[in-house]
């Protein structure tokens, strides 16, 4: 991420990959532990969550409408 233009480094904040990859990046290479990956993993959930609420929103209008 550090190479890319500093809008999209903010964008980036916003996507679940980056986040993911954090994680990943430090289990697996550092061996750390949840005192490491807790912002990030926290990041990733709360993203998790909007996602959901807004495909639930959009499913629910979508029954509505069909009936």
């Amino acid at each position: 991420m550090d190479s890319m233009p500093l809008w999209l480094q903010y964008a980036m904040v916003i996507s679940p990959a980056p986040h993911f990859v954090s994680i990943s990046q430090a289990i697996l290479y550092r061996g750390a532990g949840w005192d490491a990956v807790w912002p990030d993993a926290i990041a990733l959930s709360l993203i998790g969550i909007l996602f959901f609420v807004g495909a639930l929103m959009r499913f629910r209008r979508a029954l509505a409408e069909a009936r």
